[in-house]
C-alpha cells in the first residue's frame, strides 16, 4: 500500500484505493468522546512514511484508550509534554456512507 508523503492528508485510501470520504473538522478529545457514545467509528493513523493504519472498528474503544493521553486540540504544542515524545491530531472525515472516520495524523 502507498506510503504517506506529506500531511495533512488530503484523501485516505487502503489497500483498495481511494476512500470516498471527505475532511470535516478538527476534533478535541470531548469530540471524539461523543463521537465514540453515539455509535460506531473508524480510527485510521497518518505517520509520514507508512501507508494508513486503519484500526479494526471491533478494535475501536481499546485503542481510543492507548491513545487518547497523545492527542492534541492545539495547533501548537510540544511533544515533550506528552507521553512518548508523540501526539496525534485528530480530524473527522464522513464517508458517503454515512461512516464517520477519525484520522490521527502523527506527530514525532
Amino acid at each position: 500500500m502507498k506510503a504517506i508523503s506529506q500531511m495533512p492528508l488530503c484523501q485516505l485510501w487502503t489497500e483498495d484505493g481511494v476512500v470516498d470520504a471527505q475532511h470535516g473538522r478538527m476534533l478535541t478529545i470531548a469530540d471524539i468522546k461523543t463521537i465514540l457514545r453515539s455509535g460506531s467509528v473508524l480510527f485510521v493513523i497518518a505517520d509520514v512514511g507508512c501507508p494508513p493504519e486503519w484500526i479494526p472498528i471491533d478494535q475501536c474503544f481499546h485503542f481510543w484508550k492507548s491513545v487518547k493521553g497523545n492527542i492534541t486540540d492545539e495547533k501548537r504544542f510540544r511533544l515533550k509534554d506528552y507521553p512518548g515524545e508523540f501526539v496525534y491530531s485528530a480530524m473527522e472525515w464522513n464517508t458517503e456512507s454515512g461512516k464517520l472516520i477519525i484520522l490521527l495524523e502523527m506527530y514525532h
